[in-house]
């Protein structure tokens, strides 16, 4: 299995990087952010530099040569996505922006949800749509359906801290006159890499003649996406995903894929008016190629969707069932060596099958702290954050939990600084040696991070700062700057 995944990492780009250190060393960097972003992969870079660059153009009119073979590329690239997903003859995919959190707001839009204002009247109540979300979500998959004319709900977490199902079952029940259901839930969580049942929600939503839309955003680099599992009523009406968080991604764009039905029903339902009395300038609408070509309207995103494919290749390559079992061998020595820190408290350590995530707080220190004390000392690349990107967690960290946006900013304004978590997340190209270095480096974080956070200052604005760090920030940022300042021709 090692030797499997050996080969695609000395593709990786970066592998041997070195970085400053707090004590003048350099040190190579021990990539640990993968839920964060992926990292490049260098044939991918050289192909598109030397296959594609030279014959780039725009796309459709293919009057000569290389119009030709970009919109044979761009098409082909659309396809292997496609077919990645298991989308189907009726499924229309976007690919645009960055990452998901745009596309979930231009579906949204797609949807004919309108923005919340004070200057358009609210619909009444009854008329509203219903979004369920779970208590699981990244921000931009809750937040921003609280920001359209919708009523949204939180399926509550059942004893173990999964999605109760039954309490969907009863928010259904409360919404039965509800025009219209929807359903939009996380397939991973990128604070514990925990899986809710979407497929079970999938069914339950299709039973009582809703809706499901999945973010993906998550698991997609690691397991198989299926619009269109065999068992009935699991089908999924939409999916979102960032294909720049695989190998080989960063520079790609976000996928979105969802049913037509719901660009002609819902779009239309929520406008109050029927297809039929619709002027005939529409009917020109109805097809997929249509479609798309309406949402696209002008250049699309021509080398991010070939990267995005490219990537999602190299995904199939490496093949899910290999990166799953990987995954797990790398957790499972990470999570033996931090389970036994007696101050250090991994999130939702009750579930131990999950993705190669693992986030976890160590007692009387700040998570931002402990993350640039990983940085400084040990070159490691892992994320902190606060509880501010959603109610999970805080029900992690048994805080509570605040339902709204302002609940949680008034929160995070009154409460310690403190709460939060140090996040690691790995992908099945790291080596054992560096699972081990990770342990052994937060091992001794958990030890001394009393001794090592003195010169260490709380800013909120700032993050945790002290004056090594902000050498190394300030050589970080000149080193940045000067790629963008040296000429392109000397």
């Amino acid at each position: 299995m090692k030797k499997h995944f050996l080969q695609f990492r000395t593709g990786m780009a970066g592998v041997n990087k070195t970085i400053p250190t707090a004590d003048g060393s350099y040190q190579k960097i021990v990539y640990a952010d993968w839920a964060g972003s992926g990292r490049n992969y260098l044939p991918i870079e050289a192909r598109i530099q030397q296959e594609i660059m030279p014959l780039i153009t725009n796309t459709e009119a293919e009057v000569n040569y290389t119009r030709t073979a970009m919109t044979h590329a761009y098409n082909t690239a659309r396809k292997i996505i496609a077919e990645h997903i298991n989308a189907s003859i009726d499924d229309i995919i976007i690919t645009a922006s960055s990452g998901a959190t745009m596309l979930i707001k231009r579906f949204q839009t797609m949807l004919g949800l309108t923005p919340k204002t004070n200057l358009t009247p609210s619909l009444p109540i009854n008329k509203k749509p219903v979004v369920f979300v779970t208590h699981m979500e990244h921000y931009s998959n809750h937040d921003s359906w609280m920001e359209t004319d919708v009523t949204v709900e939180v399926i509550n977490p059942d004893c173990t801290g999964l999605v109760d199902l039954g309490h969907l079952q009863e928010l259904l029940h409360k919404y039965r006159e509800c025009p219209l259901k929807m359903a939009s839930v996380t397939a991973c969580s990128n604070i514990t890499g925990i899986s809710p049942p979407f497929n079970s929600i999938a069914k339950i939503m299709h039973e009582a003649g809703g809706f499901i839309f999945v973010d993906f955003s998550c698991s997609a680099p690691y397991v198989d996406i299926d619009m269109h599992p065999p068992q009935e009523n699991t089908h999924l009406d939409a999916i979102f995903f960032s294909s720049h968080k695989f190998l080989g991604g960063p520079g790609s764009c976000g996928v979105l894929a969802f049913n037509r039905k719901l660009y002609h029903q819902v779009n239309f339902l929520f406008r109050g008016e029927s297809r039929e009395n619709q002027p005939r300038h529409f009917d020109n609408y109805k097809t997929i190629k249509e479609i798309e070509r309406l949402e696209y309207s002008g250049t699309p995103a021509l080398l991010q969707t070939i990267r995005a494919a490219m990537c999602i290749r190299l995904k199939e390559e490496m093949g899910v069932d290999k990166i799953l079992s990987r995954d797990q061998i790398l957790l499972n020595m990470l999570w033996k060596k931090l389970e036994i820190i007696p101050n250090l408290h991994i999130l939702a350590s009750q579930h131990r099958y999950r993705l190669p995530i693992i986030s976890f707080y160590i007692e009387n220190l700040d998570s931002y702290i402990g993350a640039r004390l990983l940085n400084d000392k040990f070159a490691i690349q892992c994320k902190a954050s606060r509880a501010a990107p959603g109610s999970y967690g805080y029900s992690l960290l048994k805080e509570g939990k605040p339902e709204s946006q302002e609940d949680r900013f008034n929160y995070n304004q009154q409460h310690n600084p403190q709460l939060g978590w140090i996040r690691v997340s790995l992908h099945p190209v790291m080596m054992d040696e560096e699972i081990k270095f990770i342990a052994d480096s937060i091992i001794q974080l958990a030890n001394r991070h009393q001794e090592w956070s003195q010169d260490y200052l709380y800013d909120r604005y700032r993050n945790s700062k002290s004056q090594a760090s902000i050498n190394l920030d300030c050589q970080a940022q000149e080193a940045m700057t000067t790629i963008f300042s040296r000429s392109f021709v000397h």
